[in-house]
Formats: structure tokens, sequence, C-alpha cells
């Protein structure tokens, strides 16, 4: 299956940040820390959306915290690979941080949009991701293909809130709708990748 998400360019965004990537190895910073530096990130971003339903201009900040988000998101495993610092425990800090960050900007959405909205797409990313783990523990490779990854409900998220800077919350509801079709179908594009690759 081709990939058909924002994944499909990860290296080259990884490429992008090499710099960084070189400056933390050479200071000692360990992937772990890096990995753990998404949390506030994530924090800010659920508390911003909230926030937001107050003073709408403080939804601009979405977007560039997102991106943060995916830079260390990115940064984390291209250091753990460099520095061969690739273990068990970072991976599953790595997992628990990266759905701790999902729920971050997700479940504020129950006061800027219709709750089976927000509850759809947040049970359709957590069933993707799982997806996702039993593909890992099934045959050694996360099957991290469909239409839906983490970055593309990153940028959804980000291209709602700016769109309701001027619209007003609405765009929201588009944004969590999108996520929750989204990652339905990444669920069974997941699923049948794995179902393939496991004969």
């Amino acid at each position: 299956m081709s990939q058909i998400s924002l994944y499909a360019i990860k290296p080259r965004f990884v490429a992008r940040l090499d710099a960084i990537v070189v400056s933390c190895a050479a200071h000692g910073v360990g992937p772990n820390t890096v990995t753990l530096a998404a949390v506030p990130i994530a924090i800010a971003a659920g508390l911003v959306l909230v926030a937001g339903t107050r003073w709408p201009m403080v939804w601009v900040a979405i977007a560039p915290l997102m991106l943060l988000l995916m830079s260390v998101n990115a940064v984390d495993g291209a250091l753990a690979r460099r520095t061969g610092r690739s273990t068990p425990r970072g991976a599953v800090i790595n997992e628990l941080v990266d759905r701790f960050g999902d729920l971050a900007v997700l479940i504020p959405g129950f006061v800027l949009a219709p709750a089976w909205t927000v509850t759809a797409a947040i049970v359709a990313t957590l069933l993707a991701e799982t997806v996702a783990l039993v593909s890992w523990g099934a045959i050694g490779r996360r099957g991290l293909v469909g239409v839906m990854g983490k970055p593309d409900r990153a940028m959804t998220i980000a291209a709602g809130a700016l769109a309701a800077v001027a619209l007003g919350p609405t765009p929201f509801f588009y944004a969590y709708l999108t996520i929750a079709v989204g990652s339905s179908i990444a669920t069974v594009q997941r699923t049948a990748w794995v179902v393939r690759h496991a004969d």
C-alpha cells in the first residue's frame, strides 16, 4: 500500500531537523528527554484550544504548536537511531507520550464541537494506533499506513483552528469529523496491511 499520509514526507522532514539532532547528540541530550518534551507542548496546545473559546485569536498559536510537536516527535527517533540508544523502554515512553499528545488535543474538542464528533475522533484515533501497535508485536514493524496518521491529525486540528479565528468554532466540527472518518479508514487500511504481511 502506498503511503498517502503526511508520513510519506517524514524522511525529508527529519532531514531538515538533522542539525537539531546533531546538537542534541553533542550535548548529551537523550532521546527520552526529547520525547518527554512533547508533554508540555501538548498540554499547551490543549489549553490554547480551550482558551480560544474566550479569546479566538489565540487559536493562531495552534499551528506552530502542532509543528513543534511533530518536530519533537521526529527528533527523538532520529536521535535514538543516531546515538544507538533505541531501547524497549524508550519505545514504551514514546508510545505513551504520543497517545497523551493525541488526547491532549482531542479532548478539548468537547468544548469546541458536538460531543459525538469528538468521541468518534478519539475512538477512531485510538483504534488506528492500536492496530499499528498490533502490527509491531506481530511482525516487528509498525503499520503506519493509511490516510490519517499522527501528522495528518495534527495538521487537521491546526487548519481547523486557523479557520476558527475568522469563522468561529464551526470549523472544529469539520476538523474532528475529518479525523474520525480518516482514522476509521486508516484502521481498516492498517488492519488489511497487518493481515497481508503477517501471512
